[in-house]
Order: structure tokens, then C-alpha cells, then sequence
């Protein structure tokens, strides 16, 4: 399937048998109509337009997948699959590591640095612009925090005003962190084009979501993956 053809390494011939014969169940309407009234929050569907057939009809099932979480359309597949029982939690797990979608976080990280556009690790603060670091201060909080919170809302689909920085922000905050921070040296021209004006003191970075990969520092050390 044309979906595994940018796998670093190329899964078995009974992996791609197993994928495909899931692929092939999932991609209907009663799975739809399914995910809309039994998968979904009212947030979810509101963030896919509010209307199952407009979802539906804008690249199936899997694109209705990909846009919330932000993931490929092999994990779409193999998550739907999985969520209504069409695959066993053994078949998901080989699945997902034949496919390459079960990393360990560490090599994970690194494997989005290579293929993602946007990456972030809250852990060692680090942020990365197509395989390049963007090398400015990112101790400072503020800066870091409105990265941070501009990327995680992105991945979700949806903008950040000053809210989201707490109630004593002016509503102006938004833009003015944002003209701070891209106009540093060593911020990308591209990338801070890609954020833009929604509204009165909204912005929203225009990314696809499944090229912004978020890893956050957890207890101990270690790093996970955030996802929606």
C-alpha cells in the first residue's frame, strides 16, 4: 500500500497482508458513522467541522483520524482497526512495529527530527525546524512557553490566545511574545511566516499536525510522546 512506501524499513509480506486487509475494513461509512457517534467528544467533532458527512467526504475515515491526532495514516489505520476490534492488541502491536510506529521514545524523538517538521522536547528544550536545532535561548520561559503552547495547540488544530498564559495577560500578549521571539536571530523566517492572525489576539501556527511532534519530560528523566 502506498502508505508504507516512506517506512524506513519495509514490513513483512504477512504485515502488509494483515495491514491491507485492515485498511480495507475500516473504509466505510458504518465505521464512520461509528467513530461520530461512539468515539468522538463534541470537541473532536467540532474541531472536524461539526458535520460527519463533510468529515467523511474529506478523505475518509483515516484523514477524520489523522486531523485530530496528528499521527500518519498507517497509525490511523491500525488505531481504528484496533479501537473496534478489527485487530487483536497482538496483531496492533506487531503491526505497529513492523510498520515502524512503535519507537521507544529516545529513538522516536530522533526519528522525528529526521522525517517531522517541527519537534520539541520540553526535557532538554530543544527545538527543531526541519532537522536543523533552532539555536536561541530557550531557558527563557516566556519564549519557551508560548512555543511550547503554539506547537501543542497547532497539533490539536486550534489557535492560542492570551488565556492560555493565564487570566492576567493582556490581550495583546500573543503578538507581542511572537514578535519577541521571531525576530531573534536563529529564528526561521519560514517557520515564523507560518504563524498566523485567526482573530483579535489569536494566532495559530499553520503546520500540518502530523508534522509537529511534541515530547515531554516525565518523572525520572525520560521523555514521552504527547499526542491529542
Amino acid at each position: 500500500m502506498s502508505e508504507l512506501m516512506n517506512q524506513p524499513k519495509a514490513p513483512s509480506d504477512a504485515a502488509l497482508e494483515k495491514f491491507e486487509e485492515a485498511a480495507l475494513r475500516i473504509r466505510n461509512p458504518t465505521i464512520a458513522i461509528k467513530l461520530w457517534s461512539e468515539v468522538f467528544s463534541e470537541e473532536e467533532k467540532k474541531r472536524l467541522g461539526g458535520d460527519l458527512d463533510n468529515a467523511y467526504a474529506n478523505g475518509g475515515v483515516v484523514a477524520m483520524w489523522t486531523r485530530l491526532h496528528g499521527c500518519t495514516e498507517v497509525r490511523a489505520v491500525i488505531e481504528i482497526a484496533f479501537r473496534f476490534n478489527l485487530l487483536t492488541p497482538q496483531y496492533r502491536e506487531w503491526l505497529l512495529l513492523e510498520t515502524g510506529e512503535l519507537l521507544d521514545a529516545d529513538a522516536a524523538y530522533q526519528d522525528a527530527i529526521l522525517h517531522n517538521e517541527l519537534v520539541l522536547n520540553s526535557l532538554t528544550r530543544e527545538v527543531y525546524w526541519k532537522k536543523e536545532p533552532i539555536k536561541i535561548d530557550w531557558s527563557h520561559e516566556a519564549k519557551w512557553s508560548f512555543m511550547w503552547e503554539l506547537a501543542k495547540h497547532a497539533k490539536t488544530g486550534l489557535p492560542i490566545d492570551s488565556t492560555v498564559f493565564g487570566e492576567r495577560k493582556s490581550v495583546d500578549y500573543v503578538s507581542k511574545t511572537k514578535s519577541e521571539l521571531t525576530n531573534l536571530n536563529g529564528f526561521p523566517i519560514e517557520l515564523a511566516d507560518a504563524i498566523k492572525v485567526v482573530g483579535t489576539g489569536t494566532q495559530q501556527l499553520m503546520i500540518e499536525a502530523s508534522e509537529i511532534r511534541l515530547f515531554e519530560h516525565h518523572v525520572g528523566g525520560d521523555i514521552r510522546e504527547w499526542t491529542p
